[in-house]
């Protein structure tokens, strides 16, 4: 997966969120901004993980022809951000995909904040929204688009047992090293 930062999710300040700007990261395969919590994130969210994985950064304004960020204002925060993208989540994706999320305050603003969430691409596809559908990033633009074609739903249901086969011997061997007292 790209990261449009150059740097691990857990060291992101506001300043690295300016980088965006400056370079002109629009919206896309690996990218998607929102204002604030969309109705629908959980396809957002899907959409990622059923394919490359991407960088979902709720709190920008990136209304403009071109999908690109302008600044990022933030969201109000009330009730904690990463809970509620947490419960949206699980109460709308099957299996729920890993994400690791951030909060950066506003510096001018401690009552707002930019939420960034890392889907990576998922070793358990595929992810399925409540809606029944299954959703995929594709190149066209930066709006989910619902998967229909049979050979890849085939091939995402191959991916998945093909990485279960794989992390199989290695869980093996980690539990013969745990009751060794290794």
């Amino acid at each position: 997966m790209i990261n449009p930062f150059g740097k691990p999710l857990e060291q992101l300040e506001e300043a690295d969120l300016d980088k965006l700007i400056e370079e002109d990261i629009p919206e896309g395969l690996y990218v998607e901004y929102k204002e604030d919590f969309p109705r629908h994130l959980a396809k957002i969210v899907a959409s990622f993980a059923n394919t490359f994985g991407g960088w979902l950064i709720i709190g920008a304004d990136a209304r403009n022809p071109r999908n690109v960020p302008t600044s990022f204002p933030g969201i109000e925060i009330f009730n904690d951000p990463k809970d509620r993208f947490r419960n949206i989540c699980q109460g709308n994706i099957t299996p729920v995909p890993l994400f690791a999320s951030k909060l950066i305050l506003k510096k001018e603003d401690n009552k707002r904040g930019i939420l960034v969430i890392k889907i990576p691409e998922s070793t358990y596809p595929p992810h399925i929204t409540n809606d029944g559908r299954i959703y995929r990033r594709n190149m066209e633009g930066s709006d989910p688009v619902p998967e229909t074609d049979r050979h890849i739903l085939d091939r995402l249901f191959e991916k998945a047992g093909l990485i279960r086969q794989k992390l199989k011997p290695l869980l093996i061997a980690n539990c013969k090293r745990v009751t060794r007292g290794r």
